[in-house]
């Protein structure tokens, strides 16, 4: 193996295994004057503001890593949303398609979005360019309102109000498996810290952040806010947690660039005679 490639080797593992250092936790705010968007510390429920959403219906949150944007959908007008995470304004993308999706979740290994549809009781899949939604299968259980994805393990979590249990659905057939009973009545907001690697979610009927287990899924409460009827939470990834991997990934592409058009090395890349 020539030192290029052992280099090319190393700077794609290195960004494999480049982990988040830290995130936010985000979450919307259901009112009836219009929803509203928040930071949360999970650990002790303090919340800060950040700004209206625009647009009541609010249901669902997920964030794509790759193009750093947050979708949303407005279940009454039947629109996938983007949200300005400074301001907190959404923009409409298009209609879905469907009757009410309240569940939303981005699978960052396939660059799929995935959402629910609680009427049909159907697994979706989502274009993020249209907002059109396509039908992947049936559900079997008739109110998922949380979804979220581990890209640890590559497994697509939910939870359904109506038998408030945690379940792993097959993103190619959309079935959904009972995980266990989380212990809590009203669970929304799944979200994954890419952090910690722990399942957070939030119960509507007691304000409760929880974590969950993913093995039994059984819920802890962690903390209490102050804000009522958060339906939605979803960790947003700091900047400069990405950016390591944004540049290794650039490093890549232009070390593999130089390689194969026969030009120089570039000086950063090339190693001492010694070697």
């Amino acid at each position: 193996m020539t030192w290029r490639i052992a280099l090319l080797t190393a700077v794609g593992l290195s960004t494999l295994a480049t982990p988040v250092l830290s995130a936010t936790m985000f979450g919307v705010q259901s009112t009836s004057v219009g929803d509203q968007l928040y930071t949360f510390d999970p650990s002790t429920g303090s919340e800060e503001y950040v700004g209206p959403i625009g647009s009541s219906f609010i249901e669902a949150i997920a964030y794509d890593p790759i193009s750093q944007t947050m979708f949303s959908t407005n279940t009454s007008s039947d629109q996938l949303l983007t949200i300005d995470l400074e301001t907190g304004m959404s923009s409409a993308i298009g209609p879905i398609g469907s009757g009410f999706v309240a569940a939303l979740a981005f699978d960052s290994v396939s660059n799929t979005l995935f959402g629910a549809d609680s009427t049909t009781d159907e697994l979706l899949t989502i274009d993020p360019l249209t907002g059109a939604g396509t039908v992947v299968g049936g559900l079997e259980f008739p109110l998922v309102y949380a979804l979220a994805f581990d890209p640890n393990t590559g497994t697509l979590y939910a939870t359904d109000f109506s038998t408030d249990q945690l379940l792993i659905v097959d993103r190619a057939t959309g079935a959904a498996t009972p995980v266990g009973d989380i212990g809590f009545e009203l669970v929304s907001g799944l979200t994954f810290d890419p952090v910690s690697g722990l399942l957070y979610a939030i119960d509507v009927l007691t304000d409760q952040i929880i974590t969950i287990d993913t093995a039994t899924g059984a819920g802890t409460a962690v903390s209490t806010t102050a804000v009522e009827t958060v339906v939605a939470l979803e960790f947003v990834p700091e900047p400069s947690s990405l950016q390591s991997s944004l540049t290794a990934i650039a490093t890549i592409v232009a070390l593999l660039w130089y390689r194969r058009s026969g030009l120089l090395v570039p000086s950063f890349a090339t190693p001492s005679r010694e070697e």
